[in-house]
């Protein structure tokens, strides 16, 4: 691995992440801002980790950033309305969602950013749809879904029977 390489010590950082080794991504990450300071990717993961950590001030900071950068895509929108209902501010991430909405309606806005704060804000209901649409796009965001930033997701019973869909779960 290259050292230097951004983009190599950000995936490190999401796998890191991914195994809840959450301080150890916040260190990756942060070393890869050092290399480049304006990598969105590395910015969005950072702000997962620091969530992740209860960090919500600079998780907020960092995604409300990248947002920006990103030009408020669906992506940033959908991704700041989970890190602003982790950080108790739902009416934040309803006004988030409320913009993925009004986007969805003019552009194609892949439904596993719909989850994302669905699921953040307890809207179960509402998240597994968007789940089932993004099962039947088969959506590559939605391995996503089994990392521990989306307890509330993975908690309910319809996580199972997802798994068991795309066979990475026993039959009953």
């Amino acid at each position: 691995m290259d050292p230097l390489s951004r983009f190599a010590n950000t995936v490190v950082g999401i796998v890191l992440l991914g195994a809840s080794r959450n301080d150890d991504a916040i260190g990756v990450l942060e070393k890869a801002l050092e290399i480049e300071g304006d990598f969105v990717l590395t910015l969005n993961v950072l702000g997962a980790a620091y969530s992740r950590c209860s960090r919500h001030d600079e998780a907020t900071a960092l995604t409300e950033r990248t947002t920006l950068l990103a030009g408020r895509g669906a992506f940033g929108l959908g991704w700041l309305g989970t890190v602003y209902a982790a950080a108790g501010q739902p009416a934040e991430a309803e006004k988030l969602f409320q913009e993925l909405l009004a986007k969805a309606e003019r552009d194609y806005v892949p439904p596993p950013y719909m989850v994302w704060p669905l699921g953040a804000l307890g809207r179960l209901d509402e998240a597994f749809s968007y789940v089932d649409q993004a099962y039947e796009d088969r959506h590559p965001f939605l391995v996503f879904h089994m990392i521990p930033n989306f307890d509330s997701i993975r908690r309910d019973s319809r996580y199972l029977e997802l798994l068991r869909r795309m066979k990475l779960a026993p039959a009953a």
